[in-house]
């Protein structure tokens, strides 16, 4: 992989190889890849989060993962990725918006018990 990696291949196809890393969730891999110039910005992080790779995922965020735009916490929480969990407490006082996207994902899971709480009372 290190000779295929040195050997030209173009910007998009190191990105690709990227993505693929992640879903098929091979750390190992993505160290490489960044190593020899893949683009860790062209990830969303949506679909670091749903690698459900706790190394992935922390290697993201340690590596400039956009944690602001899109709210992408708020999401995590939402897809109940319980593998960021840790890495959130960890950084939650780093990361502007964090607590605000937190609070978003947790009115959304109340909102979703009330409604199903409701749902179930009319049977």
């Amino acid at each position: 992989m290190h000779f295929a990696v040195q050997a030209g291949v173009s910007q998009e196809g190191k990105d690709e190889s990227l993505a693929l890393a992640v879903s098929e969730r091979d750390i190992d891999l993505v160290r490489l890849l960044a190593q020899y110039g893949a683009d860790v910005r062209t990830i969303e992080a949506e679909e670091v989060f749903w690698s459900r790779h706790p190394q992935i995922i922390r290697w993201f965020v340690d590596h400039g993962m956009d944690l602001e735009t899109d709210f992408p916490i708020a999401k995590a929480f939402c897809n109940k990725h319980r593998e960021f969990l840790g890495i959130y407490m960890g950084r939650r006082d780093r990361i502007p918006s964090a607590r605000r996207q937190a609070a978003m994902a947790l009115r959304y899971h109340d909102h979703a018990r009330i409604s199903t709480s409701r749902s179930n009372r009319g049977r």
